[in-house]
């Protein structure tokens, strides 16, 4: 490998690393002008035998341990 392909990876794989990390933690904020009292999300499926049934969607809560990448958050 010739100096120029070494530091093309290099930096190749600096910038990868520096953007995996963009991002907060938590939930997402709301949309302007969205209303941020609204309904929960559900979701109706239909059996095989005809029945529907209803499931609550529920997002993902973070976790309470500390990450390593998160002093550059």
């Amino acid at each position: 490998m010739t100096t120029y392909s070494r530091l093309a990876i290099i930096i190749f794989g600096l910038a990868t690393l520096a953007l995996a990390g963009c991002g907060r933690r938590g939930p997402l904020e709301p949309a302007t002008g969205a209303d941020p009292a609204s309904k929960p999300v559900t979701r109706t499926t239909r059996g095989p035998d005809g029945t529907t049934s209803s499931t609550l969607l529920r997002g993902v809560t973070a976790p309470k341990q500390p990450f390593f990448l998160d002093p550059l958050l």
